[in-house]
């Protein structure tokens, strides 16, 4: 192999690129590249800023929100123990779907977590409504309803992983029979 390699240079011998680049070579070179790369953007700091504002004002909203909201526990003992019932099974039914949280049904749990972000914005319409009217009936139902809404679609979120999972299993045990 070393005859081969040596024989090889020795073919190659004066076709080797051995001079010296002409005098500001690397000077213009370096001056195309500078030139070639874009100046550095100072977006990121009004960015920051906005965003900073953005959530200045979201905590202030949210704040002075809560003053005006009323909450179902606060119409009456009953709607307490109701609200505390409902609180009770959405905190169980998330951590049953946290404790299954995984990159293959992440796209099922993404999508029951955005519905879920949708009612909770509706109760919180719901809870300044009730305010307003004066603990209307109506809206007591519509409140208790959307505590339903949300667990039925945490429960949906649990049987759609709990289907993908057998599928996958059923298919798995599949390709060994």
């Amino acid at each position: 192999m070393n005859k081969s390699l040596e024989n090889k240079i020795k073919d190659l011998q004066g076709q080797f690129d051995i001079e010296m680049p002409n005098v500001g070579h690397f000077e213009r070179f370096k001056a195309k590249l500078d030139a070639a790369q874009k100046p550095k953007s100072t977006i990121w700091k009004p960015l920051a800023i906005a965003a900073s504002l953005l959530l200045l004002l979201s905590f202030s909203w949210n704040y002075l929100s809560e003053k005006e909201r009323q909450e179902l526990k606060e119409v009456s003992p009953k709607m307490a123990e109701t609200q505390a019932y409902f609180t009770s099974v959405l905190s169980q039914e998330l951590k049953a779907i946290n404790k299954v949280k995984n990159l293959e049904n992440k796209k099922i749990i993404d999508d029951g977590m955005a519905q879920l972000k949708i009612l909770e914005i509706d109760y919180l319409s719901l809870t300044i409504q009730l305010q307003e009217s004066n603990e209307d009936s109506r809206i007591i139902f519509a409140m208790i309803d959307n505590f339903q809404k949300r667990i039925e679609v945490l429960k949906s979120v649990l049987n759609q992983i709990n289907i993908t999972k057998q599928t996958k299993n059923n298919s798995y045990e599949n390709k060994f029979i």
